[in-house]
């Protein structure tokens, strides 16, 4: 983790000291998180806050409303990465503190993101306060983009730029080499844990073997002695095997889910186009038919009849023009 005396970042974050909390109708972790900065828009030099889990999953979540084209960063997995190890225990704590100092570190790091107003919010806001700003579901406005991104989710790109198609091409592809490296990499790792419990088992093997064949005994020892030393060894190969593989899957992910929404966003510009033309084609079939109505008008009073049942002096022959009404049904009973 970054060190804030050697940092000289404007704005630098930590986190650090998780901590478990037992309530009636839950437990959770939370971890502390230490901000300092000397950007003019916070405050104070120092803040520290802490923070549990969703409350990252928050933090993301309105980044991606906010900055709906950006590639945000990755949140670490909802589960532990070594699928075998407890939530609650302190390898698996610890390695999900290390992955959110990590993701906040490059939210924060990030030129556009970093002077959010939510990242602002989740820095320094006092628990009671963040929890408000948690419940708040956002305005009208947010909700109305929920809307078209969904009904745009039923759509399907008319003309998709040949750049973008490009980007997505190849990150289906490196996710599919990635997810058979990770496959492969899983099995490796399945197979030296296998290998490791061989080695636990044939450790006692020669020991009790040694006891019983007092003229072999320092040979079988020594050969005891290599396989402990051999399984400590093959401990903390297991121990420092990195997963890295699975962060680039889930940055190829977070890139994909970036084009995703452009292409909602496409799609709404399209169907909004194309709502806006017939807009403007039943205003020119209403102005038509007005001007229809209004020659029609000008004719009958030329004619001037006086009424039924009177006599009706007809003047010389007038010729009605032909107008063509192109008009729909469902626009007449509007104009009624």
């Amino acid at each position: 983790m970054s060190d804030f005396q050697t940092d000289s970042r404007d704005l630098q974050v930590k986190v650090d000291n998780p901590q478990k909390h037992l309530e009636t109708l839950e437990t959770y972790i939370t971890f502390r998180i230490t901000t300092k900065s000397t950007r003019p828009e916070f405050k104070e030099e120092e803040y520290v806050v802490r923070r549990r889990y969703n409350d990252f999953i928050w933090l993301r979540e309105k980044l991606v409303d906010s900055y709906p084209t950006r590639i945000i960063p990755p949140m670490p997995g909802k589960h532990t990465l070594l699928a075998q190890l407890d939530r609650y225990s302190k390898e698996f704590i610890i390695a999900r503190m290390k992955l959110l100092h990590v993701f906040l570190n490059r939210v924060v790091n990030h030129p556009i993101l970093s002077c959010d107003k939510n990242l602002y919010i989740f820095l320094t806001t006092k628990p009671a306060e963040f929890l408000i700003h948690r419940k708040n579901r956002g305005n009208v406005l947010v909700k109305m983009t929920d809307s078209l991104q969904n009904i745009a989710s039923t759509s399907t790109i008319k003309q998709r730029h040949f750049e973008f198609e490009q980007i997505r091409d190849y990150c289906t592809a490196l996710s599919e080499k990635l997810a058979t490296v990770d496959k492969i990499n899983h099995r490796i790792h399945k197979e030296r844990q296998d290998y490791l419990l061989e080695l636990h088992q044939l450790h006692p093997i020669f020991t009790l073997w040694a006891t019983s064949e007092p003229e072999l005994a320092p040979f079988l020892l020594a050969i005891a002695k290599a396989i402990e030393c051999n399984a400590v060894a093959h401990q903390k190969l297991l121990e420092n095997v990195t997963n890295e593989e699975r962060e680039y899957i889930s940055y190829v992910d977070a890139v994909k889910n970036a084009l995703s929404r452009r292409d909602s966003m496409q799609i709404e510009y399209e169907m909004t186009v194309e709502e806006l033309a017939k807009k403007r084609l039943e205003k020119d079939q209403i102005r038509h038919y007005q001007q229809c109505m209004n020659a029609w008008e000008e004719i009958l009073t030329g004619l001037k009849l006086d009424g039924i049942g009177s006599e009706v002096s007809v003047g010389p022959p007038i010729k009605i023009p032909k107008l063509t009404l192109s008009v729909s049904s469902s626009l007449l009973q509007q104009i009624k």
